[in-house]
């Protein structure tokens, strides 16, 4: 989260604005918990004069695979294993069971947006 907060304010105090809002895109297979993405960017944005009373708004995105087997394209399977504290996505074509597979979205965390306010 620093480093999304640094670009942010970077690219506000480029444009001599303040930030009113900062859109993320979080990709489910990048493991990041939102509760603490919230948390780490209050903190933050409280100590930036240019983020401070800005809201961060988190648009998750969901895991899609490609087959390199059989062509498959589209979401991935979860283990049900009551071992893990959450269902972990499971690397294997839901369709031909092949591990030759690519992930080709939902393992990201990208700046979608940022709303500004000029002077």
């Amino acid at each position: 989260m620093a480093e999304v907060v640094r670009v942010v304010e970077e690219e506000a105090r480029r444009r001599n604005a303040r930030v009113k809002e900062v859109r993320l895109e979080v990709g489910e297979l990048s493991f990041l918990c939102e509760e603490q993405l919230r948390f780490a960017f209050e903190v933050l944005a409280e100590q930036s004069d240019v983020l401070r009373g800005s809201k961060l708004v988190i648009e998750s995105v969901k895991a899609e695979i490609k087959c390199e087997g059989c062509g498959y394209e589209g979401g991935v399977r979860y283990a049900d294993d009551f071992a893990y504290h959450f269902s972990p996505p499971i690397l294997q074509c839901p369709e031909c069971d092949g591990f030759d597979v690519r992930i080709v979205k939902g393992r990201g965390c990208i700046v979608k947006e940022i709303v500004i306010i000029t002077s």
